[in-house]
């Protein structure tokens, strides 16, 4: 499925063309809307994101990025059908066609055909949603603040492209009836790709809620078939009648030892990835420049994460290295026992998170902190040494288990990627011809991916676009 005849372009994301189409700078396709809500014509509020396309600013997701002014005049105007780029992350593919008018941040480009009987919106689209093309215009930003995501995808924070660099980049344009085809061609062939992927994304979170499922089973209830007897304890229930019940003060003791030298290697406690050395989590500096203050962990401790504690952030420490002060360390207890991976699990379970969570202090959600004091006079469970070694060995064999079975999933998911991402440059570029197939009834599903935890959005209200 190939055209007849090709020329040669001199571009980055695309080396040749259907010789009948052409390749037009553009702003000679597209000009930028440049309508300010001043005087107020719309209170509806749009967002971008890469992810989610132009959606009303309720349903945004939280990626990050700046809350709403209330003073609407800051903000400019879409129209329905407009392609909105935001100037601070198009290279991370923050665009979109918006189904709404409403009200835009300054840093949106809404951009409108010159002539509506030439452009189809929807194909160009997706050349902004290309990583090539999105790669191909990172000499054009000013702003280098940026990583790759494990899919090749580039989240930036900060990397403006102005009109006057975007106005002239070049951009091929087949005929209107070729454009047409194509989104129509790629909107059938992607949804079937994307049905595939969300079918996949479904066995792993069937995986995940299995895997929790039996952790928390095992944590409470043991992993031998034990006679259950109540634990006297109301939240908790059942527990097998040769475990005790405990306060964990009695369990753990708080280490407070600092790093005096200012020698340990900073560490952040990242819930998908574990405790890592913080520079493999950001391109910024640690935000103290002195260390000194900061906590010192060791093997076999206990780490806590005093402002997460609510959901779960704990972990047993398995590496030297030191770590913000409003981290709590803590010590196995010397006279009884304790096994701190057993207890990593234990203290991820629901019904123990629930008890962390309104013991917890603070101002509201996400700024609530769990003190030792009242960590410690929390009641959890203690099997005899036995049970505990035996249930950290069985959950350690089958979580690597479902993380294998989860990353077989995970890499087909990303061939399918792959496939959707070279479908699209080539039926885009024209390297397939798809102007005669004939496109069946199907249901349109819409792409889904979530990167909400790498995603970086931009929306700097304060600052104005450049002419």
């Amino acid at each position: 499925m190939r055209y007849e005849d090709y020329k040669s372009v001199d571009e980055k994301w695309v080396k040749s063309i259907p010789a009948h189409w052409d390749m037009i700078r553009l702003k000679g396709i597209f000009q930028d809307r440049k309508e300010r809500n001043n005087p107020i014509v719309t209170d509806f509020i749009l967002s971008l994101t890469a992810n989610q396309g132009v959606v009303p600013v309720a349903e945004k997701k939280d990626v990050g990025g700046n809350k709403p002014k209330e003073d609407l005049t800051l903000y400019n105007v879409a129209h329905a059908n407009d392609l909105l780029v935001n100037c601070m992350n198009v290279v991370a593919g923050s665009a979109g066609v918006s189904k709404w008018m409403g009200a835009i941040s300054p840093v949106y480009y809404a951009l409108f055909p010159r002539d509506e009987n030439a452009c189809n919106v929807w194909y160009y689209h997706r050349i902004f949603r290309l990583i090539t093309f999105q790669r191909s215009l990172l000499g054009l930003g000013k702003g280098i603040l940026m990583h790759e995501s494990s899919t090749g995808k580039l989240n930036t924070v900060r990397m403006r492209i102005s009109m006057d660099y975007l106005n002239n980049v070049l951009l091929p344009v087949p005929p209107r009836a070729e454009q047409d085809q194509i989104v129509r061609y790629l909107d059938w062939q992607l949804s079937k790709i994307n049905g595939m992927i969300a079918s996949k994304r479904k066995q792993i979170n069937l995986l995940q809620e299995h895997l929790r499922y039996s952790i928390n089973r095992a944590v409470t209830h043991g992993i031998n078939g034990e006679e259950l007897v109540d634990s006297g304890v109301y939240w908790l229930g059942d527990i097998p009648k040769n475990w005790d019940t405990i306060k964990i003060k009695w369990l753990f003791d708080e280490d407070n030892t600092r790093n005096d030298e200012g020698v340990e290697e900073l560490l952040t406690f990242s819930r998908k990835k574990g405790l890592i050395p913080f520079s493999e989590a950001s391109d910024k500096e640690p935000s103290a420049s002195d260390l000194t203050k900061y906590r010192v962990v060791r093997p076999g401790q206990l780490l806590e994460n005093r402002m997460q504690a609510w959901s779960g952030m704990f972990i047993c420490v398995t590496r030297d290295g030191c770590v913000s002060p409003d981290y709590s360390v803590f010590n196995p207890s010397a006279e009884r026992y304790v096994n701190v991976k057993f207890y990593e699990y234990v203290f991820r379970n629901p019904l123990q998170v629930e008890q962390f969570a309104n013991a917890s202090r603070g101002v509201g959600s996400g700024f609530n902190r769990l003190y030792t004091p009242a960590f410690g006079a929390i009641y959890t469970v203690y099997p005899p040494q036995e049970e505990q070694d035996a249930i950290v060995e069985y959950l350690d064999g089958i979580q690597q288990r479902y993380k294998e079975a989860i990353e077989k999933i995970e890499e087909e998911i990303e061939c399918l990627h792959d496939m959707r991402d070279r479908l699209v440059s080539d039926v885009i570029t024209g390297q397939i011809d798809v102007r005669n197939v004939e496109i069946p009834e199907y249901e349109l599903i819409e792409e889904t991916d979530d990167e909400s935890d790498e995603e970086q959005e931009s929306e700097e209200m304060d600052e104005e676009q450049e002419d």
